[in-house]
């Protein structure tokens, strides 16, 4: 267990009404990016997005205690589902059928740079609290880091609705927690609301879409982290042309989004990540093969994801993509972002 102390906070009454006090659980999904597209670049180095974030049905999970005594904000964190998964260096290296795996979790770095930690920091600073609360915060993880599924984000955005809710009346509005998530993360206020969402602006402007259809997925993660930042990097040369979301307007969300030929939403960023050689180009082609109708890299990867037939085809090819040493899980679109658990819930 690792602790980062908190700075002394930005304002509020320290000495006004106490703030509950006790534990919660909260779900934290994976999102995948059923279309990303790059419009421009902003003077500040941010790139502006076109993007359809959308929930699925595993994530991590978090739990959050909130005690009187004491201040301070102490991080403990566990790894399920990594089992006999790997981790390569190279995007560009050996094919999936010549890499070695390397089993273990992933390095998630020091406590205080995490982004959990961050958001209770903020938050309890933004609330007054954090000369006199002490934070304990369990992180489950489930979803593979660097992989594009946005699991550092959706942490942050559960300990943000975990802590607002135990803070009770010393909590803070939804338009501050709305402003704390946009300084944590670009993608952080998507899994404040979660389910569909066409996202712009750097991600973070919002815009609920109708439901997607209920179809299954299959995401793989092909034990390779990525940095987002050095995938963005390599937008300099230039960006690509105005696509289908990017001329979108809200004319174009009916209740028939979705019967459109799924092929046309890109991601601007696949042809970045998914180079000639590359595991990712690999399982790409994988899918192909295995008769997926729409496959794309998620974000800036590394993770893909495939709709499979049906249920059953789903459940076959995660158990062929784990079987070649994959991390790998059938999934289903979701309604929700984080959510509180109730005691004793999975």
């Amino acid at each position: 267990m690792t602790e980062a102390p908190s700075p002394e906070p930005r304002g509020g009454d320290p000495g006004g009404c106490d703030p509950g006090v006790g534990v919660v659980r909260v779900l934290a999904p994976a999102k995948i990016n059923f279309a990303l597209e790059v419009v421009g670049k902003r003077p500040d180095g941010y790139h502006e997005l076109a993007t359809i974030f959308q929930t699925v049905s595993f994530g991590d999970e978090i739990e959050v205690e909130l005690a009187a005594a004491g201040r301070g904000i102490e991080l403990e964190v566990g790894f399920e589902g990594f089992e006999g998964t790997g981790r390569s260096q190279d995007l560009t290296g050996p094919t999936a059928s010549e890499r070695a795996p390397v089993g273990g979790p992933p390095d998630l770095g020091p406590a205080d740079a995490n982004l959990v930690v961050r958001a209770a920091d903020l938050l309890l600073r933004a609330a007054g609290r954090a000369n006199d609360r002490r934070v304990r915060l369990h992180l489950t993880k489930r979803i593979p880091v660097g992989a594009g599924l946005g699991g550092g984000s959706s942490d942050a955005a559960a300990t943000l609705i975990a802590l607002n809710h135990l803070l009770g009346s010393e909590g803070v509005s939804d338009h501050v927690l709305h402003e704390i998530a946009v300084t944590l993360g670009a993608d952080v206020p998507f899994f404040l609301v979660g389910g569909t969402c066409l996202g712009t602006g750097i991600g973070d402007v919002l815009r609920p879409l109708p439901a997607c259809p209920d179809v299954s997925l299959v995401v793989v993660f092909p034990n390779v982290a990525v940095a987002t930042s050095s995938v963005f990097g390599r937008l300099e040369s230039g960006l690509t042309p105005p696509g289908p979301l990017a001329r979108m307007s809200p004319l174009d969300i009916r209740p028939d989004f979705w019967d459109r030929d799924w092929t046309d939403f890109r991601n601007d960023l696949e042809p970045l990540v998914a180079v000639d050689g590359s595991v990712v180009a690999e399982l790409l082609r994988t899918f192909r093969r295995l008769g997926s109708g729409f496959s794309r890299m998620s974000g800036s990867g590394s993770a893909v994801f495939g709709v499979a037939p049906d249920e059953g085809q789903a459940r076959e090819w995660t158990g062929r993509f784990r079987a070649e040493g994959f991390w790998a899980r059938a999934v289903r679109p979701t309604r929700a972002g984080c959510r509180l658990l109730e005691s004793g819930a999975g």
